[in-house]
């Protein structure tokens, strides 16, 4: 279930830049004549792409770019202080173009003032970075797409990272966390009177009770399924009755605590 954010990624205005190509002046001989091959980012110069960041004056993508293709392999195990082990992260070529152009495009567009651009721009890393298996850095520019909604009040801005941010943490098997993104989302949506984004949240949020009741069932914790269980009416509500009756009666509970669940059915 991959997050993807009502709004669309923009295209680059940087210079004439396209997205996802390399500068000339980064290519190698001898480099178009692979395209087959997975490129490393140290098969050509990423220092150039950081001398440039500087020359042009983007201090602040040079600082993101330069942590991102230079920081230890998420990938890898961590240690018990929380730190990364192993080595550094490998950065296909691509990638780092991919990387560069999004953090130069989201800097310019915020001098400029067009924060629906630098929405876009995070919006495209954070996909980006969950399409690759690294939903903790995809979680990051996914925050940042919520910052920049709130400080902004874009509110439809503000619904859908709150979508996207209750979605990754699904994936990433944080249920309790996406239930504060999916809530924050149902409540933004009926503030604001807009029914396809409430039903899109109550759904989510749904499941996400869901998951946490049936944790606690298999933990024998039933009285805290119980209440979650109960929770479910809430988000339930804009999806229809049929629908609240089908979510309340998917937990089977068993042995002296059915009485629990019986009850909680009456609610």
């Amino acid at each position: 279930m991959a997050p993807v954010s009502s709004i669309p990624a923009r295209k680059s205005r940087l210079r004439g830049r396209e997205m996802g190509r390399m500068d000339p002046q980064l290519e190698r001989p001898g480099m178009s004549a692979q395209p087959e091959r997975a490129l490393e980012a140290s098969d050509f110069d990423r220092r150039k792409i950081c001398e440039d960041m500087l020359g042009d004056g983007f201090v602040q993508s040079f600082v993101d770019f330069f942590y991102l293709t230079h920081r230890p392999d998420p990938s890898q195990s961590e240690a018990k202080d929380g730190t990364s082990q192993g080595r550094e992260i490998q950065v296909p070529a691509k990638e780092t173009i991919i990387v560069r152009d999004n953090l130069v495009q989201a800097e310019n567009a915020r001098r400029q003032g067009d924060t629906g651009t630098v929405y876009g721009a995070y919006s495209s890393l954070a996909q980006h970075y969950h399409a690759i298996n690294d939903p903790r850095t995809g979680v990051y520019f996914f925050e940042k797409c919520l910052e920049i909604s709130r400080l902004t009040n874009d509110h439809r801005g503000e619904m859908a990272s709150n979508h996207d941010l209750g979605l990754i943490h699904q994936t990433m098997g944080e249920p309790a966390t996406a239930a504060r993104y999916h809530e924050r989302h149902l409540a933004l949506a009926g503030k604001e009177g807009a029914d396809l984004e409430e039903r899109t949240a109550a759904a989510e949020l749904v499941k996400v009770y869901r998951t946490i009741a049936e944790t606690h069932e298999a933990a024998k914790q039933y009285d805290a399924a119980v209440q979650v269980t109960r929770a479910v009416h809430i988000p339930a509500r804009p999806l229809g009755r049929l629908f609240m009756h089908r979510i309340v009666y998917c937990t089977v509970a068993h042995g002296p605590e059915k009485s629990l669940y019986l009850k909680c059915r009456q609610v």
